[in-house]
């Protein structure tokens, strides 16, 4: 029973930087970009430190949220440093989450480390065959390096794994 408390107190602090973040993308739609990032600072602080606490005590079921989301709200705010600093530590937690993964790839890709992005982008396509977000990832990178047989294989992977039709 007194895990279930603590449990129930983890979830409040995180809850509340997860709160601040969804808040620091109105107040830059508002009052520009800049002032996003500063409310959203702390938070990603806040969630590091929460990280920290999981990973130590071995124990994913205080890790309640879905860390994906949060990597793409950071991703808006123009915070890619904090949104893959945050990703990396996620990762730790969830080695074998997919939607982290791609993320992370992602944001390697953004910021010019094809090498990281293609790394990441093939251990996702050889643990998750038919994820399509994943052979979109490494489609993009292998046309970055002009790769272009190899992405074309991927592009049809994606077309092949895709949930949705392409025509309604």
């Amino acid at each position: 029973f007194g895990n279930m408390v603590e449990f129930d107190l983890v979830g409040e602090l995180s809850g509340f930087p997860l709160i601040q973040i969804k808040a620091a993308q109105q107040i830059a739609k508002e009052q520009g970009i800049d002032a996003g990032k500063a409310l959203a600072s702390e938070s990603v602080d806040r969630l590091l430190t929460h990280c920290e606490t999981v990973n130590e005590r071995n124990d994913d079921l205080l890790f309640s949220i879905d860390p994906s989301w949060v990597i793409r709200d950071l991703i808006k705010l123009e915070m890619n440093d904090e949104a893959l600093q945050l990703g990396l530590k996620y990762l730790e937690i969830r080695p074998s989450d997919s939607a982290i993964m791609n993320l992370i790839s992602e944001l390697h890709f953004r910021n010019g480390d094809l090498e990281k992005s293609f790394a990441l982008s093939s251990q996702c396509t050889i643990l998750f065959p038919e994820n399509a977000e994943s052979h979109r990832q490494m489609a993009e990178v292998l046309e970055a390096q002009n790769r272009w047989d190899r992405a074309f294989d991927e592009r049809q992977k994606v077309l092949q794994f895709r949930k949705a039709p392409l025509v309604d």
